[in-house]
């Protein structure tokens, strides 16, 4: 029996035997190849031929945190992120409550995180969300930088021109919060309070006596305290020339120059008048903004009584608030004591965190 044969172009001839018999080893080889991939650890299907690789099963390492992380959520701007558990007890127990970390064109949110679905285990999840210092370092650093190019576009020659705008007791932006006067670091306390009686016997002391809070007058917040101090000059041009500590030139977006300070603040019913005005840091003035936002918000009266010891004319270098627990005098008045270091240049959102919290705790706020 003859075998058929097929031509090629150049007139060879070839048996179709011949090339079924090239085709099988071609295949054969082929396998050969297959197997060998898939020894090596290539694991791959091709249509029709199945292998199992062999050798023993590679063991995989499952890696888990050393510290078991929180998800917090801020129910204001819905910002997301994790805290390790142990912090987040920290300072619940401390506080009370965290504040949030994200801030909004430069304005930080005055919301609260709370705690979210179950604790996380695994690094991935943690890598997915940024922690609660990473944000508010990143939020710190961000408000550094627009401080300094508002400082790069502003001319402080023409500040004496703009008046009033050194006092943010002057009538205040409606769109203002307490926040915007927060410095990143926290407050630099470094005298131990409160003062001994020997130290404040060489001070002058300037004080509201005893005074019933009230609600703000709008008519009082529209004076220029410029005007109105004994100096009769801005309080930053008249820290320099008394050589108060820490002192400074004002500038926009700075937080480090004086401010004139209400004894009694405006919010509690003070008086834009000489002898309730006091010289203070800005780290001071916002201290004292903390406190009269505590006791405007119980929503009561109360007796209170804040105290300026002066070592520099007109200059506070310690604050000092007696708030009463009773609307009258008794034989036992309980008051809450706060002393206010006049030196100080930082009061962060943890510090004003950290008073409420102990205002809170005494029944104030």
């Amino acid at each position: 029996m003859r075998h058929r044969s097929i031509s090629d172009v150049g007139g060879a001839t070839l048996s179709i035997g011949a090339v079924e018999a090239s085709l099988q080893k071609t295949a054969r080889r082929q396998r050969e190849m297959l197997f060998i991939r898939l020894e090596s650890g290539a694991k791959r299907q091709i249509s029709g031929i199945s292998a199992m690789p062999s050798g023993p099963k590679k063991q995989t390492r499952t890696f888990r945190l050393r510290t078991q992380h929180v998800k917090l959520r801020c129910l204001s701007c819905r910002g997301k992120c994790s805290m390790a558990e142990s912090e987040y007890e920290l300072r619940m127990n401390d506080t009370g409550r965290i504040r949030c970390c994200f801030i909004d064109h430069g304005i930080p949110c005055d919301g609260r995180m709370f705690k979210f679905g179950r604790r996380i285990s695994r690094p991935r999840t943690v890598s997915m969300l940024p922690t609660y210092n990473w944000v508010r370092e990143r939020a710190a650093r961000g408000r550094r930088a627009a401080a300094i190019r508002a400082e790069e576009a502003f001319d402080p020659d023409h500040v004496e021109e703009n008046e009033g705008t050194d006092d943010p007791d002057f009538v205040l932006n409606r769109d203002f919060f307490i926040n915007m006067r927060f410095t990143p670091e926290d407050m630099d306390q470094i005298r131990t309070s409160p003062p001994d009686a020997g130290s404040l016997g060489a001070l002058v002391a300037m004080t509201t006596g005893v005074v019933m809070t009230a609600n703000a007058d709008f008519a009082e917040r529209m004076k220029s305290t410029k005007m109105y101090a004994a100096p009769g000059k801005s309080a930053w041009t008249y820290s320099l020339e008394q050589g108060a500590p820490n002192a400074s030139r004002f500038r926009v977006g700075s937080l480090h120059h004086y401010e004139w300070c209400h004894l009694q603040g405006v919010c509690i019913g003070g008086k834009t008048q000489a002898n309730n005005l006091v010289c203070g840091h800005f780290a001071v003035n916002t201290y004292m903004a903390v406190i009269e936002a505590a006791i405007s918000s119980s929503g009561a009266a109360r007796r209170v009584q804040v105290t300026a010891w002066c070592q520099l004319p007109h200059v506070a270098n310690w604050i000092h608030y007696r708030i009463f627990h009773s609307l009258v005098p008794t034989l036992h008045d309980r008051a809450t004591d706060i002393w206010i270091d006049g030196t100080i240049t930082k009061f962060s959102q943890n510090d004003e965190a950290e008073v409420r919290g102990a205002l809170r705790r005494n029944g104030i706020g």
